[in-house]
């Protein structure tokens, strides 16, 4: 058995719910080795609920917990959080990367399990924290750190970046390998990645407005030498035995910035005879048809660039281009940009590169006709993909900066934001093309996409939203939506609650744009359907009076078969008796199931919302007939939806029914039959009224009202 570690580092993968390998862990890990600390990373690549992760992770035995931190899992790191320090209070919490970076105030407001925020690089502030805490000491002398003390926030000063003082040329070198030192298992990692993650330098000198990272290395960018990425890559390619599993990406926002390094790196990599496929992301004006040859030989087979936008005064407005704006200059720069950025696309396609351009949606000040000259743009290029990404105000850039001068934005509301500047219509009406990330996806599950794309956002409603979408089932493939499709929200209502499940609304649980799954909605469902799901179909209302119910559990009132609706008809008709009974028995609560159908009003008679199931059906209730398929065009769907209800309708009499103002109507009675059902409503009105009123009274109180 692994000896336990004294900090064990998280990283919640927010694409598929699994825990996997962080470079950037892996690295404080080796720094941490080499001070005689140990440390190790947390893995799960299975299928878990909240509570199950959370029990594994204290059965390492760490008395320290490490996370890192993104916008995209911050609200599962919130759950994971509150959980540990529900079962272990004394578990020391730490939280580093770019959110606790750039908000650590919103961090350790909100999650107040969270005992200590790193900001920027954690390899000597972590190590600080471990020693300081093993001696019982406090945490102001260490330098870039934020914590809670006395209800007050103490963020302690900037830390300067890791240098090596004997090459300033290469100081990030001053840092161990974290595969050299074997905190990293290039076998290990190709069995859950598809490719193995490397960097050869930190940092970003651009100022683009939309980006985190630079303002992460504050427009300054430190290498590894040349000889330190031979050595990581030699040993990944002697260690992996089978070729076609040979493949790196390489992480640098810049990987050509330096041409007299990366040639050294090249020419290492050909000297030494190894053979890897290479993935790396540069810029189009940092590459010329000499160096993308070399990169060729060294093995490079994929190569990004960043587009964003095809508009001269965008690529200005968001200094994607310049290191210096005092003057238009009538976009020169920029158009001088476009078109090396085509000549580099041509060049790269011609020497055998898969090449792959990312673009952004919503850039400030676009309308419809600049991103639809941009896509034109793409389309021409004929490349290997296109990513699509909607813009997001990142903490840290000066997008976020610019929406106000507030400097006291604590509210969560921050790590979900996105600039509202294109309405759902609008995005119905980009083009999807050929080699768009959504549209690869598109192959495989078409009748999905097609829902997504080209029925349910042609909707035309005054908020400018699409439906909700409710996935009950667990195997509806919803997965493959890796791209931000713009829906108000999606709810997961899972037994078990599983994370994997619960990942699937990565790009659907959202408003348009925003690409943050919602955990704290798992929060809210999670306990209810862990606690009652059991009950719901084994203790029908009339088994409870009869004590067949054991005294603590919660009484669920299903009142969906004949013996719930007779019993409930019986307390409408003994009101008295019925109130002495629910404010006398020791349970914990009432649960009235489907209340809804009892009300004024029905949720699914006004469709913002749709169930899916596994056979990839939409209704608009939990009980409800089937009104189409995913794949449907939205008109299609609404035609047989209000078809159906104003059927129902005239089956029933509503119109000329005495009830029919103060009745939701239902149309999905499950299996109450509609006779029933509108007897019970015309007899009982006022006292079905009254009796949801009592049962929220004592379930929020417990007090008997006089």
């Amino acid at each position: 058995m692994a000896a336990k570690p004294e900090i064990l580092f998280i990283f919640p993968d927010y694409t598929n719910g699994n825990f996997s390998n962080c470079l950037g862990a892996a690295y404080i890990i080796a720094y941490l080795k080499q001070e005689g600390i140990s440390a190790r990373q947390f893995h799960s690549y299975k299928p878990s609920t909240i509570p199950q992760i959370a029990c594994r992770i204290l059965d390492s035995g760490a008395g320290i917990i490490g996370f890192s931190c993104y916008n995209t899992n911050y609200f599962l790191i919130k759950l994971l959080c509150k959980e540990l320090k529900k079962r272990k209070p004394d578990i020391f919490i730490i939280a580093g990367g770019p959110t606790p970076t750039f908000s650590d105030r919103i961090v350790l407001r909100n999650i107040p399990e969270i005992d200590i925020c790193v900001r920027g690089e954690g390899e000597f502030a972590t190590k600080e924290i471990i020693e300081n805490f093993k001696k019982g000491c406090g945490f102001d002398n260490i330098s870039g750190i934020s914590f809670y003390r006395d209800n007050k926030i103490i963020r302690t000063e900037d830390r300067v970046f890791a240098q090596n003082l004997a090459s300033r040329e290469y100081s990030l070198d001053a840092l161990p390998s974290p595969y050299l030192n074997h905190i990293l298992d290039p076998e290990n990692i190709i069995k859950h990645d598809k490719e193995i993650p490397l960097i050869t330098s930190r940092g970003c000198i651009f100022k683009c407005t939309y980006c985190n990272c630079t303002a992460l290395s504050k427009h300054t960018v430190r290498y590894h030498s040349a000889e330190r990425i031979i050595a990581e890559l030699k040993l990944i390619n002697d260690v992996i035995k089978e070729k076609n599993k040979r493949n790196v990406r390489i992480h640098d926002d810049c990987f050509t910035l330096n041409n007299k390094r990366i040639t050294q790196i090249c020419n290492g990599i050909i000297k030494n005879k190894i053979d890897l496929k290479i993935a790396i992301t540069t810029r189009a004006d940092y590459v010329d048809e000499k160096l993308l040859k070399l990169l060729y030989r060294a093995g490079v087979r994929r190569i990004g660039f960043g587009l964003e936008t095809a508009n001269p005064e965008t690529l200005y407005r968001i200094k994607k281009i310049r290191l210096s704006y005092k003057k238009r200059n009538n976009f020169l720069p920029e158009k001088k940009f476009l078109k090396k950025l085509k000549d580099s696309v041509f060049t790269a396609k011609k020497i055998g590169f898969e090449v792959d351009i990312s673009i952004i949606l919503g850039l400030p000040g676009e309308n419809l006709k600049n991103i639809l000259k941009t896509i034109n743009f793409v389309a021409r290029l004929k490349n290997k993909t296109c990513y699509y990404n909607y813009l997001h105000a990142y903490p840290g850039t000066e997008i976020f900066d610019n929406l106000g001068k507030n400097n006291k934005k604590t509210s969560e509301k921050w790590l979900q934001l996105f600039l509202n500047t294109l309405p759902v219509n609008q995005i119905s009406k980009i083009p999807l093309l050929s080699n768009a990330n959504i549209a690869i996806n598109k192959q495989d599950k078409a009748s999905l996409v097609n829902a997504f794309l080209m029925g349910l956002l042609n909707k035309n409603i005054a908020n400018k939203y699409a439906p909700a979408m409710f996935f009950l089932e667990n195997r509806v493939p919803v997965s493959v939506l890796k791209n931000k499709v713009p829906l108000e929200s999606t709810i997961f209502l899972q037994k078990g609650m599983n994370i994997q499940h619960a990942s699937l609304a990565k790009t659907l649980n959202m408003s348009h744009g925003s690409s943050h799954i919602q955990y704290n909605m798992l929060g809210k469902y999670f306990n209810y359907y862990k606690d009652s799901w059991r009950w719901l179909n084994n203790f029908r209302l009339s088994d409870t009076f009869l004590n067949k119910t054991p005294a603590h559990r919660n009484i669920i009132f299903d009142i969906s078969c004949a013996s719930d609706v007779a019993e409930f008809e019986n307390f409408l008709s003994n009101m008295p008796d019925f109130i002495h009974s629910i404010f006398t028995k020791k349970i914990n609560s009432f649960i009235l199931l489907d209340a809804c159908r009892w009300t004024h009003h029905c949720p699914a008679k006004d469709p913002n919302r749709l169930i899916v199931n596994k056979k990839l059906c939409l209704t608009a209730c939990f009980h409800g007939k089937i009104i189409g398929k995913l794949g449907d065009s939205f008109r299609k769907t609404n035609n047989a939806y209000f078809g159906y209800l104003e059927s129902e309708r005239k089956k029933r009499g509503c119109e000329k029914c005495p009830a029919k103002k103060h009745c939701s109507q239902c149309p999905f009675l499950g299996n109450i039959p509609y006779k029933t059902y509108c007897r019970i409503k015309r007899n009982y009105l006022g006292r079905i009224d009254k009796f949801i009123a009592l049962l929220n009274i004592r379930n929020t109180t417990g007090i008997l009202p006089k």
